[in-house]
C-alpha cells in the first residue's frame, strides 16, 4: 500500500523497523485515554462517543503496566482531546517514569505554560498536532467555533517556546480545501514534518454521514501531484521506481483480509479499555478490563491478523493495489452500514494515481530518448 497513517516521525519509524519489524512484539500501541472532546468537527469518528464515561486513572496505569511487561516501547496518547482529561499531566508523567516513549496527538488548543513545561521537563518523542485551517473562518466551518484557531496558534507558540518537536497534519475536507495549500506553506516555513490525509472514515457505530464532507477523487489527486509538493515527489518515485512489497504480496498470496502489518508490532486500546487491531477496527475489541494485555496479544490479535477474505474480496487481485490507501478495517466498518460510496472513491482514487504513474513514467522516458 501507498501510505501508512501511523503517527512516527522519520527517527521514530527507522528505531522500529530496524528492531522489530519482524518481531511479534507489541512495541507501538496507540492509547485513546479518553471520549471528550472540546471540539465539534464535522468529519469526526467518535462523535457517537463524545459523552461516554472514562477509564479512571488507576485502571489505565494497570493497562500502562501490562504494556510495558509485554515489552511495550512507545505509547501514542490520544483521544478523543486528550487534554480534556484533568489527569492528563499526572497520566503523561506517569507513563515517562515507566520508560515508554511518548507521542501525543492533540488538538493543541487547551494546551497551557504548565502541559508544555511538562513536555520539556519529562521529554516528549513530539507532538502531533492536527490544522484544520489557516483562518477563524475556515476552523469555524470544520471544529464549530473561530475561537479554536486562536487557541491553536497559542498552543503550537507554547510548543515552539519550549522547543517540542512538532508534527503538522492536516485532513482534506470539502470545507477546507482550498485552504490545504495555505496549511501546507505554512508546515514548510516551520520546518514542521507534514501529512495530509484525504480519508474520511465512518463513525465508529458505522454512520457514514461524515464522508458527506469527502473531497472528490479528483481532488484528491490534484493535492497528490500539483498542490503539495512533498506527495508530488511521492508519487514521481513511484511511477519511475516501484518498490517491491513483498509482505504486502504475500498477504494478499495468501488470501488474508488484513493486508497490512497486523499483529506484528502494533495496536489500539479505546477509550473504554477494549484493546484492538489498530485505529480504524472497531468490531473485534477485547476488553483489558476483564482480560489480560498478554492473552490479546499471545492469542487474540494472531488470530485476527490470520483471518481469512471472503471469496470475492476485491483488493486480492487489484492491479490498482498499490496506488491505494487500501484498509480491511475501514471496509468493514463501511459493509456494516451497507453502503459503499468510501471504498468507490477509494478505488476511483487508486486508479487515477495509477493512471497518473503511468503517464508520467512514459512522459519521463520519452523526454530521455528525446535527449539521447
Amino acid at each position: 500500500m501507498a501510505v501508512c497513517s501511523a503517527p512516527k516521525n522519520m527517527e521514530l519509524q527507522k528505531l522500529l523497523e530496524d528492531n522489530f519489524a519482524n518481531k511479534h512484539i507489541p512495541v507501538d500501541g496507540i492509547i485513546e485515554l479518553t471520549h471528550s472532546c472540546n471540539f465539534r468537527c464535522i468529519h469526526c469518528y467518535g462523535q457517537n462517543e463524545r459523552h461516554e464515561k472514562d477509564l479512571s486513572y488507576e485502571q489505565w496505569v494497570n493497562i500502562f503496566q501490562q504494556l510495558k511487561d509485554e515489552g511495550c516501547l512507545c505509547l501514542a496518547l490520544t483521544g478523543g482531546e486528550v487534554l480534556c482529561r484533568k489527569d492528563f499531566p499526572e497520566l503523561y508523567k506517569k507513563a515517562k517514569e515507566m520508560g515508554f516513549i511518548v507521542v501525543v496527538l492533540s488538538n493543541a488548543s487547551l494546551l497551557t505554560e504548565e502541559i508544555a513545561k511538562l513536555f520539556y521537563d519529562y521529554p516528549l518523542a513530539y507532538f502531533s498536532t492536527t490544522m484544520y485551517g489557516s483562518s477563524r473562518e475556515t476552523y469555524k466551518k470544520v471544529t464549530g467555533l473561530a475561537d479554536n484557531y486562536d487557541k491553536f496558534m497559542n498552543g503550537i507558540s507554547l510548543l515552539q517556546k519550549y522547543n517540542i518537536p512538532i508534527e503538522l497534519k492536516t485532513v482534506a475536507l470539502k470545507e477546507n480545501y482550498n485552504d490545504i495549500k495555505n496549511i501546507y506553506e505554512y508546515a514548510v516555513k516551520n520546518k514542521f514534518p507534514f501529512r495530509c490525509t484525504v480519508t474520511v472514515r465512518c463513525t465508529n457505530d458505522g454512520n457514514d454521514e461524515t464522508q458527506d464532507h469527502s473531497i472528490t477523487p479528483e481532488q484528491a489527486l490534484k493535492l497528490d501531484t500539483e498542490i503539495l509538493t512533498n506527495r508530488a515527489e511521492f508519487w514521481k518515485d513511484i511511477a519511475l521506481h516501484p518498490k517491491p512489497q513483498p509482505k504486502t504480496d504475500e498477504r494478499r498470496k495468501n488470501k488474508c483480509k488484513y493486508l497490512c502489518n497486523v499483529g506484528n508490532n502494533g495496536f489500539m486500546i479505546d477509550a473504554d479499555g477494549y484493546a484492538h487491531i489498530c485505529m480504524a477496527e472497531r468490531n473485534k475489541g477485547f476488553s483489558l478490563l476483564e482480560h489480560s494485555f498478554k492473552e490479546y496479544w499471545n492469542n487474540v490479535i494472531t488470530k485476527i491478523a490470520c483471518e481469512k477474505a471472503e471469496i470475492d474480496y476485491p483488493c486480492l487481485n487489484c492491479k490498482d493495489f498499490r496506488y491505494c490507501e487500501q484498509c480491511s478495517a475501514q471496509m468493514e466498518l463501511d459493509k456494516n452500514n451497507n453502503t459503499h460510496n468510501f471504498m468507490n472513491n477509494k478505488c476511483k482514487l487508486a486508479r487515477l494515481r495509477h493512471q497518473w504513474c503511468d503517464d508520467y513514467a512514459t512522459e519521463y522516458n520519452n523526454k530521455l530518448k528525446g535527449g539521447e
